[in-house]
């Protein structure tokens, strides 16, 4: 289970300053579109301030830059940032964000400051129509400077971005790019590249020296990636989960291959109903879960580590949970800090969780309660029967649920459970209930109460109510 903590501190990020809520929410989802997958953190976190816009751009940095096609985003915590002795500053990351027009890079050189990169800029050191960007805690920044058809290495040394070097040019050899898009890297260092125009996704060193190419893709655009050294990832088996997500085929479909290059899974956005998507930037989370951005509907997907749907978020807009334009994404996975460059701006997010189309049968010949929906996220489940009057019954259920279909099943009994708040060492302890004698027949209240396993655990519930006859 990812840690939880409180986090102290006020955030300015790159071109982000956002927004607020918390507290238990109360609804019945009817559809795919998740409601509560996100929510904004709560005003203790970013006091208040809620969303990146062109004004409080020109507050932070004035007439140096204005949104002009974000793009990538990426964000990292900082070795060099780090307090080992203080435990509060932990999740205070640094947000790198292209801002493809004007040739830079923005990003935030403290809690307080935004620092451009590109604006002052001279020969080799500058960009043009840079693409996408990716970092390490080292302070390595990669961009992929598509009008000059190469990868730029930057370096933070704390809070200032400098250039280092280039590698590549035109062309279609190993090395050369024709239009580079999408770029991630991975925790041994190694650097993937979408070569947009020539259908491939290239991979190099740390040094930049051409290891190997994946072929069978389509104007690859966006590229994701998560290893077995990376500390934050769940591990589902012996080892972490390692595999490389490629978007291609006009920005429509989304493949996972493990990181020598074999084809691991192949999935389009048809394959799950949702029509005409304009799929663009991608990202991995603590779970091994792909989150795509879709310019054209103005959304996030969410997808489970076998490439499978598991809902959609947000809608096109410029209110709460509402986007315009979606691109870049990206997310810290130790806490679930969630980055989303937009048109004009960008939002701050953290990893929520919503079941949708819950459902509750009771079968009076077999005594059994069936409760059912879809998780967003792997949840701490929390269930119990009430009365009119809305006191407790009995406890229903007290699991740890993963993400996707969900389903439960209640003999009728009443119950009584070590405690609430299961770890996953408690996880088997909760099985040893007792049984107690059975509910009487009547009209009662399922409550569901569900939360996240990140940073959000401490400030948001998700509460759902069904009416129940048995």
């Amino acid at each position: 289970m990812v840690k939880s903590k409180q986090p102290r501190r006020k955030w300015l990020w790159m071109i982000l300053t956002i927004l607020i809520i918390g507290s238990s929410v109360v609804v019945i989802a009817a559809s795919n579109e998740s409601r509560t997958c996100f929510i904004y953190p709560p005003f203790k976190h970013t006091w208040g301030v809620v969303r990146g816009t062109p004004a409080k751009l020109f507050m932070l940095v004035g007439k140096r830059a204005t949104f002009a096609e974000p793009l990538g985003l990426c964000c990292v915590r900082l070795d060099c940032w780090d307090d080992p002795k203080i435990a509060g500053d932990d999740d205070e990351v640094t947000v790198y964000g292209v801002n493809s027009n004007q040739n830079m890079v923005i990003y935030n050189k403290s809690m307080f400051e935004l620092g451009i990169y590109g604006d002052r800029e001279t020969g080799s050191a500058k960009l043009n129509k840079p693409w996408g960007v990716a970092a390490n805690n080292k302070g390595d920044v990669f961009v992929t400077d598509l009008g000059n058809n190469r990868v730029v290495k930057l370096f933070n040394p704390k809070s200032e971005l400098k250039y280092v070097s280039a590698f590549g040019s035109l062309g279609s050899n190993n090395g050369q790019f024709n239009s580079p898009r999408g770029i991630a890297l991975d925790n041994r260092g190694m650097i993937y590249v979408a070569d947009y125009l020539n259908n491939r996704v290239q991979i190099f060193n740390s040094s930049g020296v051409h290891q190997r190419t994946i072929f069978g893709v389509l104007g690859p655009i966006a590229v994701a990636v998560i290893d077995a050294e990376d500390r934050w990832s769940y591990s589902y088996g012996p080892r972490r989960e390692e595999f490389l997500i490629v978007v291609d085929s006009l920005d429509a479909r989304i493949s996972k291959y493990s990181l020598e290059g074999d084809l691991l899974e192949r999935v389009t956005s048809g394959d799950w109903g949702a029509g005409t998507c304009q799929l663009q930037f991608c990202t991995i989370d603590y779970f091994s879960q792909v989150l795509l951005t879709d310019r054209k509907n103005n959304c996030i997907w969410k997808l489970d580590r076998d490439l499978k749907m598991i809902c959609r978020f947000g809608r096109k807009g410029t209110s709460d949970y509402e986007f315009d334009d979606p691109r870049g994404i990206t997310m810290y996975r130790r806490f679930g800090q969630t980055f989303v460059a937009e048109r004009e701006g960008a939002q701050y997010l953290w990893v929520a969780v919503d079941l949708l189309h819950p459902q509750a049968k009771w079968d009076e010949k077999t005594r059994i309660l069936t409760i059912t929906g879809i998780y967003s996220e792997p949840a701490l489940v929390d269930m119990d029967l009430l009365d009119a009057s809305d006191k407790i019954v009995t406890r229903v259920a007290m699991i740890r649920s993963t993400a996707g279909p969900f389903q439960h099943e209640w003999d009728g009994n009443i119950k009584t459970f070590p405690k609430s708040g299961l770890t996953d060492a408690e996880q088997s302890q909760a099985a040893r209930f007792q049984d107690g004698k059975p509910v009487p027949p009547g009209s009662y209240k399922l409550r569901i109460a569900s939360k996240a396993t990140y940073s959000s655990i401490k400030d948001f519930v998700q509460v759902l109510t069904i009416p129940v006859t048995l």
